[in-house]
């Protein structure tokens, strides 16, 4: 059996500022860049939306 070298997906440490309470979260992501993502404040506790790599309040 031949030998397969596995990839190994890291996650990058990203701090957001909520928009909510103004505190900053970690969000841990793959990548340098977070496209669209849905994050929970760890200070707060509110859901927002991380675009970008900038938090947006949803409507």
């Amino acid at each position: 059996m031949p030998e397969v070298d596995l990839i190994e997906i890291g996650f990058n440490r990203h701090l957001i500022r909520c928009p909510h309470c103004q505190k900053q979260t970690v969000y841990n992501w793959p990548g340098d860049m977070i496209l669209f993502a849905m994050a929970k404040c760890s200070h707060c506790g509110r859901a927002f939306l991380i675009k970008l790599n900038k938090p947006w309040l949803a409507s």
